[in-house]
């Protein structure tokens, strides 16, 4: 309690010295009898030592009163400088304490705000007023960082800006590192100790994926050593630039009103190209120059190629055609390559890669179907409005028709559709029979030279099973069955040759007098002989049997053989083999039967004796 105002009682002069003590007593409050404490006047505090972290602000001062009567009041509020002060949390942060010690805290208060700080007691005269502020976080808290980015590329360059965090939840300064870089071309691009939160970066690589870094902390020291920082990346692609040159720009055709260019898209196109600008100048006159816009195509005949055609050109005129593209989300074409040409009619290349193919050979019917494959010429140097086919017998048969012995085809192409490869089928070609096959490509001037292969003649053979059947075998003779003579052929000749498998007779093919029978062996090695040849003119069943030539060459009980079937066709005067094989191994020979002696018929008598002995003594132990 202090008594600021005594009312003296009437006996005591107003200058009466004498009175050295006062009672007092509290009205609401009878049993508290205050005691009154003498003190020198003292008008102002003792200097007092602040000390503050992010949350809290101690006081001390000099002891005052080693008894620790004297009581010291306390009250603080915070400041704000945001324009909002309706709900200020900071000017909410405010509060009263006393104490009867010379030290003091203030605690929960809010980081970086200023504090006014007044102390007062009943020892002194005037207040004590004090301006404290907290000190910053250590780290940045999530409401300070750089959440909601703003990221506006262009095509060489970026423009990032973020809102600054809310007033009153800016718990002090604000650094930040800011980093653009991109891993696989090894780009790094630093600002460094930036303070604002706009920036505009530039030297990047268009259309490029590229990655942000912000990292944010209080102060450069921080950064520097990597502690008590907050990073945040984003992800951002720059726009499409200008497209560079296209590459490899050539004029592979040319005809008399028209021009067939191929190009290449450039190594690095810096965006999607999308569209193509052809511009044509005559080159007597500059003035009178066209240009035409599409849209980027593969070429049909090598998809890898980007193609161009021209159409509606003047006769035997020097042009100039420049070619540059565009990237998708640009609007303007990039650098142009031009390349010069004459329109007059040039000589096609010749068709390239040429193979042919004998197919659906009938076996009910006398021929086959031939199908022939080629692929455009990569340099065709004109332009190329059909193929010629040709196939020459390469001997005149009389059997056959003149239709037979030469074949000209035309393949045509119309409207200039290229194929990459072209296939077409030839039919009805006889059996038997050899061709030349010449093709060249052509336009409606001049011819290329021909390629020219030979078509490998079907053999009717190789469509007929002829294989010999085998009828049965001894243990010294081997029966076949030999096939119906087909009715397409005219004759053939069936030559029956045995090897067995001992290796340990060697055969020396020079020995065998049969030059046929020499190149289809069975393998080189065992008894080798010719058992018969025989001529089949007619359609009855003939049967074979394969016994052997002398004592030494003969077929033999338990034996392994290989029997060789070349049979030679004749159809239309011309010969053909066909080989087949059967191998086998003859049966062992049989045991004659033994004469029984009569005494062994009653050998069994002596058994029954014994079996009604053993029965019932078998049928005792059972039991």
């Amino acid at each position: 309690v202090k008594t600021t105002l005594l009312h003296l009682n009437q006996s005591f002069a107003e200058d009466d010295t004498s009175v050295t003590d006062i009672s007092c007593q509290l009205i609401k409050k009878p049993n508290f009898r205050p005691e009154s404490l003498d003190y020198d006047a003292v008008e102002d505090f003792p200097p007092i030592k602040t000390a503050a972290n992010d949350t809290s602000i101690t006081l001390t001062w000099a002891e005052e009163d080693p008894d620790h009567y004297i009581t010291y009041f306390i009250f603080y509020q915070g400041n704000t400088d945001c324009p909002d002060v309706s709900n200020s949390p900071r000017l909410k942060s405010s509060g009263f304490l006393r104490t009867n010690l010379n030290e003091v805290t203030l605690s929960k208060l809010i980081p970086s705000t200023l504090y006014n700080i007044t102390l007062s007691s009943v020892l002194h005269g005037k207040d004590k007023l004090l301006r404290v502020r907290t000190l910053e976080t250590v780290e940045p808290i999530l409401e300070e960082l750089p959440f909601k980015m703003r990221i506006e590329p262009l095509d060489t360059s970026v423009n990032i800006s973020w809102d600054s965090p809310n007033c009153e939840l800016h718990y002090g300064n604000l650094i930040y590192n800011i980093i653009v870089s991109n891993d696989e071309l090894k780009f790094k691009k630093i600002l460094e100790y930036e303070t604002s939160n706009s920036h505009l970066i530039h030297g990047l690589k268009s259309y490029t994926k590229h990655n942000l870094t912000v990292v944010t902390a209080r102060n450069a020291m921080n950064l520097n050593n990597g502690r008590h920082t907050q990073t945040l990346t984003y992800e951002f692609s720059t726009f499409p630039g200008v497209a560079p040159a296209v590459r490899n720009l050539e004029l592979y055709a040319m005809g008399s009103n028209t021009a067939s260019l191929r190009y290449d898209l450039p190594l690095a196109s810096e965006g999607i190209p999308v569209e193509v600008e052809l511009t044509k100048c005559n080159v007597l006159s500059r003035a009178k120059c066209k240009s035409t816009i599409s849209k980027i195509t593969n070429c049909t005949i090598w998809p890898t190629k980007l193609c161009l055609d021209v159409d509606y050109l003047m006769p035997n005129q020097n042009f100039t055609f420049k070619v540059s593209i565009k990237n998708a989300n640009t609007n303007r074409f990039g650098k142009a390559t031009e390349i010069l040409a004459e329109t007059v009619d040039r000589v096609p290349a010749m068709p390239e890669n040429v193979t042919h193919q004998v197919i659906d050979c009938h076996e009910s019917n006398d021929y086959c179907n031939l199908n022939i494959i080629w692929r455009h010429p990569y340099y065709p140097n004109g332009t190329i409005e059909g193929f010629n086919i040709i196939l020459n017998s390469t001997y005149f048969v009389t059997e056959y028709s003149e239709e037979l012995q030469t074949i000209h085809e035309v393949y045509k192409i119309v409207d200039g559709a290229y194929l990459p490869e072209y296939n077409y089928k030839i039919k009805y070609l006889p059996y038997s029979q050899e061709y030349n096959l010449y093709i060249q490509s052509m336009n409606s001037k001049y011819r290329s030279d021909f390629v020219i292969t030979t078509v490998k003649k079907e053999e009717l053979g190789d469509h007929i099973d002829q294989s010999p059947k085998l009828l049965g075998k001894g243990d010294k003779a081997i029966m076949f069955k030999l096939p119906h003579l087909d009715k397409r052929l005219d004759s053939y000749t069936v030559t029956v040759a045995v090897q067995d498998f001992n290796e340990s007779i060697p055969v020396y093919v020079d020995s065998i007098k049969n030059e046929k029978l020499a190149d289809n062996l069975c393998h080189p090695y065992g008894l080798t002989w010719i058992s018969q040849v025989l001529k089949v003119k007619d359609n009855e069943t003939k049967t074979i049997s394969i016994t052997g030539l002398d004592e030494k060459r003969l077929i033999k009980p338990d034996t392994r053989y290989c029997i060789i079937f070349i049979i030679t066709n004749k159809y239309r005067g011309q010969e053909h083999d066909v080989v087949y094989y059967e191998k086998l191994i003859t049966p062992r020979s049989a045991i004659p039967p033994t004469t029984p002696t009569n005494t062994g018929s009653f050998n069994h008598l002596y058994m029954l004796p014994f079996i009604l002995l053993i029965v019932p003594i078998g049928f005792l132990i059972y039991w």
